[in-house]
């Protein structure tokens, strides 16, 4: 049985799940409704006990280039995207571990995200949004976090994680400075 984890402009997040056995979603596969293709992702480095929340984030597809001072629309051939993993733990820690796949690399890795000074990280129970470039995620004591999966090349990035909390405005982690 497949269910539907997440989705990106034209492209769905898709994982196979056995019934009654929500454990070990490690069989993901992005397709394209309106092209009719789809793509296998190779299996993620860690299984998990409890249901992972993902996110994919794609590059914006279209760009408009200038010519004679008209605006022309053309289809970017070079669509990147991203799909990242939230371990299901449910301890507050102030680091934990995010897996990443890379359109560019076609490979998992793995990414340590700080969590900012005073915060902690509590387990996730809702599904990721994407918005601007971003990941958000919520977690169990209703805080927003959110990440930017396309500056985090380097494996050995420790991003930072800022929380919303009380409907506060906040910066979130990049792990570039």
């Amino acid at each position: 049985m497949q269910r539907v984890v997440a989705t990106h402009n034209d492209l769905i997040l898709c994982c196979r799940v056995r019934c009654f056995e929500r454990r070990y979603e490690r069989d993901y596969c992005i397709c394209n409704p309106y092209t009719k293709q789809s793509i296998k992702l190779p299996p993620p480095p860690r299984v998990h006990d409890l249901t992972v929340r993902a996110g994919l984030i794609c590059d914006n597809p279209y760009y408009n280039p200038t010519e004679d001072g008209c605006t022309t629309v053309k289809f970017n051939t070079e669509y990147r995207y991203r799909v990242v993993r939230i371990p299901p733990k449910c301890d507050d820690l102030s680091s934990f571990t995010v897996e990443m796949f890379s359109s560019e690399t076609g490979e998992w890795r793995e990414i340590v995200i700080l969590c900012s000074p005073g915060s902690k990280f509590v387990c996730v129970h809702h599904p990721c949004i994407a918005l601007d470039g971003m990941l958000y995620w919520m977690d169990h004591n209703g805080r927003l976090f959110g990440f930017d999966p396309f500056n985090n090349m380097n494996s050995t990035i420790r991003a930072t994680a800022k929380f919303v909390d009380d409907n506060e405005l906040c910066l979130f982690g990049s792990g570039k400075k």
